[in-house]
């Protein structure tokens, strides 16, 4: 017999289920994200290593004309 039935039987309520621990154990983000402390820890980051960002440009902008440059020679 499962727990369910079981606590039915007995006439106890169901069991609570602690939805945090479960998302933890899974590996899955929790529901409330606290952006401030996010925020937070993104400025320090990028004023810890200043090079990233431009990394991060540098290399969206190299992927956007390698993108253009094929759809071009693809329509030839």
């Amino acid at each position: 017999m499962g727990e369910a039935k079981r606590r039915k039987d007995l006439g106890l309520p169901p069991r609570k289920i602690d939805e945090d621990k479960l998302r933890r154990e899974k590996g899955l983000p929790p529901k409330e994200i606290d952006k401030e402390k996010l925020k937070k820890n993104i400025k320090l980051t990028f004023s810890k290593y200043p090079f990233i960002p431009i990394i991060f440009y540098g290399l969206a902008i190299i992927v956007l004309i390698i993108g253009v440059l094929k759809i071009v020679n693809f329509y030839r």
